[in-house]
């Protein structure tokens, strides 16, 4: 790993229950899969993003460079939060509702396993 980018780390909000059930995630349908993104510093670990609204979604994305319209181009929804989390893989990070900073950096709220 670079010695300029830290690794992600916790901050020191407290851990709090997450529901998934109704969250949204990107699709691709040519290949029935997920988006998955990297995040810049955090080694080679892929991350899953959920969202509450696809208008969002698609603008976050886009801004990580996933463009809607191409391969992603539409949503599966949670209908169940604990089987979800039984079908992704341990090595695979879930984030909900991630945000870009003003300084260009990625903030979520992960799901712990």
């Amino acid at each position: 790993m670079d010695e300029a980018t830290p690794p992600p780390r916790r901050t020191d909000k407290p851990e709090e229950a997450v529901t998934l059930t109704g969250k949204l995630m990107g699709w691709y349908s040519n290949t029935d899969q997920p988006v998955l993104i990297k995040v810049l510093g955090a080694g080679d670990r892929f991350y899953l993003p959920l969202f509450d609204d696809p208008e969002y979604a698609v603008a976050l994305l886009g801004q990580a460079g996933v463009l809607y319209g191409d391969a992603f181009d539409g949503f599966k929804q949670v209908s169940n939060t604990d089987d979800f989390l039984e079908e992704i893989p341990e090595d695979i990070g879930i984030m909900v509702n991630p945000w870009f900073t003003d300084e260009g950096k990625v903030r979520w709220t992960e799901v712990l396993r």
